[in-house]
Order: structure tokens, then sequence, then C-alpha cells
């Protein structure tokens, strides 16, 4: 069966929960007075990453599905980490951390290790998505407008993609058919 992973907000406190595709509710991640948000699902579907705030800021985790109780924190700093995603091939992390007080792009492998930051703009870098499983599209707010753009994996190659009037952000990749 196919199931989707979503954010809700209940209480004032969000939490991930799930579905089937048929609209039957499977439940949702175990939640004390914390939030649980962002899911994304590695490639097989066998894992889920999440952002929470259960250790009182932001951090990334990580979950099998369907979940039990083996949660693994797979960042930890007193800084804010986000918007985390599988590679294609499951086997780096993309997220984006404020970690000197703006928004800059990351990698990591999927147990926490080997945390490379890719970006270093003075002005916010977010919403991460792997292009293939070498490249990284992110919007930025590095010109006068936040715009898309595309690196390799290892920060190097940045090209912008969009000059859209307003607002360019959360972009996500399809491969061709």
């Amino acid at each position: 069966e196919d199931v989707i992973a979503y954010q809700n907000n209940q209480d004032q406190l969000m939490n991930v929960c799930f579905v089937g595709s048929d609209g039957i509710e499977i439940g949702c991640l175990t939640r004390g007075s914390y939030s649980n948000a962002m899911p994304s699902w590695s490639p097989d579907g066998s894992k889920l990453l999440f952002t929470s705030n259960r250790d009182g800021d932001w951090e990334i985790f990580i979950t099998d599905y369907p979940p039990g109780d083996q949660v693994v924190q797979l960042t930890s700093n007193e800084d804010i980490d986000f918007y985390p995603h599988f590679s294609p091939d499951g086997s780096k992390i993309v997220f984006a951390s404020k970690r000197n007080n703006n928004y800059d792009i990351y990698t990591m492998n999927t147990d926490g290790s080997d945390q490379n930051q890719l970006t270093t703009e003075i002005l916010d870098d977010t919403t991460p998505t792997w292009v293939g499983d070498d490249r990284i599209a992110f919007s930025s707010a590095r010109t006068e407008d936040w715009e898309l753009y595309l690196m390799n994996a290892d920060g190097s190659d940045l090209n912008r993609l969009t000059y859209q009037t307003g607002i360019d952000q959360y972009p996500t990749w399809c491969a061709e058919n």
C-alpha cells in the first residue's frame, strides 16, 4: 500500500502522521511536549527523516518505517537544522542549518557523520533538494529576490536557475521518463 507522510498541526504542536493512499489514517509518530515536522522518505521507503525540537532546538532525526521506538538524532548543535532530504541513492542527506546566524546548505551521511557546509553566503540558502545523485537545487536570498540555484553535491559549480520577480522557493526534482 502507498503511504503518505505529512505534517499535522494539532494543539499548537506539529507532528508527522501517515495516511494510506486509500484515505485510511495509519497514525502518527510518538510525540511529547515537542513537535515533529518536515518528513522526508528514504528512496526505498524504509526510513523517514524528520525535524524535531525534542531537545530544545530543531534537529534532524531518522526512524524506520513503520515507526517504532528507535529514533536516532543525526544533528546536535544549538542552531536550527531543517529541510532534510535523502539523496536518490540513499547514501547522503542534504539539509539547511542556521549555524552562522543565517541558513546554509549542508550534507551528511545517513548516520549523521561527515557534515559538510556547502554554502557560505551571508544571506539565507534554504529548502535544498537533490537533482540526481550529484547535484543540489536550493533557494537563496543572495540577490534582491529569492531565486533558485543549482550546484554540485560538493558545493562547486554554483549556477543561478531563476530570474523571476517574486519569491522562488521549494524546488523539487523529477527524473525524466
